[in-house]
C-alpha cells in the first residue's frame, strides 16, 4: 500500500506528460505506465492492512482535504462543502482515510461544475461517506469500466485511472466498499 501512495503522484505527473508529449513519446510513456501499473495490480491485492483498532477523526480530515482541494480546483470556481452529521470516528488509520477521501473529492472536482459536497453520517456501526457533485454524470453502463485500474473515460481530464481501484480496493480491506452511482435525470 505504501507503494501505491508513493507512486500516485508521479504516476498522474507521467500521465499528464505523456498527453503533452508527441506521438512517439506518448507511446513510449503509456508503455512504461501500462507496466507500472501491472507491477501495482499483482502487488496491492494483499496491500490494505487494515487496522480497525485505530480511530481517525473525520472531520478534521474532512477539514484539511476540503481546504486543499479548494485550492487544488478553486481557480476553476469549484466550491467545496461538508454536511458531517455529528463528530464519526473512522476505524482505521488517517492516511488511510485521507487517501480514500481525497481521491473521491479530487475526482470529483475534475468532474464538477461549480459544487462539490461531503456528506457523512453514522447509520449503526456503518460509517457512510458521500461525495456529490455537480458534473455531467457517469452512466450507468461506465461504472464497472471507472472501477477498473489504469481506466480513464475522458483521456482531456488529468489523471492516472488509479485513483477509484485504490479506493475500492482500500475500502473493501476494512470491510467496507465504493459505490458509484448513475447521476439523477
Amino acid at each position: 500500500q505504501d507503494l501505491a501512495h508513493a507512486l500516485k503522484t508521479p504516476l498522474s505527473v507521467l500521465t499528464v506528460e505523456a498527453e503533452q508529449a508527441g506521438p512517439a513519446q506518448r507511446t513510449a510513456l503509456r508503455a512504461h505506465l501500462g507496466r507500472i501499473d501491472q507491477i501495482l495490480g499483482r502487488q496491492l491485492p494483499g496491500a490494505v492492512a487494515a487496522d480497525p483498532r485505530q480511530r481517525s477523526d473525520v472531520g478534521a480530515v474532512a477539514a484539511a482535504l476540503l481546504d486543499a482541494m479548494g485550492k487544488i480546483h478553486g481557480r476553476r470556481g469549484i466550491r467545496f462543502d461538508a454536511d458531517i452529521a455529528g463528530t464519526p470516528v473512522f476505524a482505521g488509520d488517517r492516511a488511510d482515510l485521507e487517501e480514500m477521501v481525497g481521491n473521491l473529492l479530487d475526482n470529483a472536482g475534475k468532474w464538477a461544475r461549480g459544487q462539490v459536497s461531503l456528506r457523512v453520517r453514522r447509520d449503526n456501526d456503518t460509517l457512510r461517506i458521500d461525495v456529490i457533485d455537480d458534473g455531467p454524470g457517469l452512466p450507468a453502463d461506465q461504472i464497472d469500466r471507472a472501477l477498473a485500474r489504469g481506466t480513464r473515460l475522458d483521456e482531456r481530464v488529468p489523471g492516472s485511472g488509479l485513483g477509484l481501484a485504490i479506493v475500492r480496493q482500500m475500502a473493501e480491506g476494512y470491510g467496507g466498499e465504493l459505490r458509484l452511482e448513475e447521476a439523477a435525470p
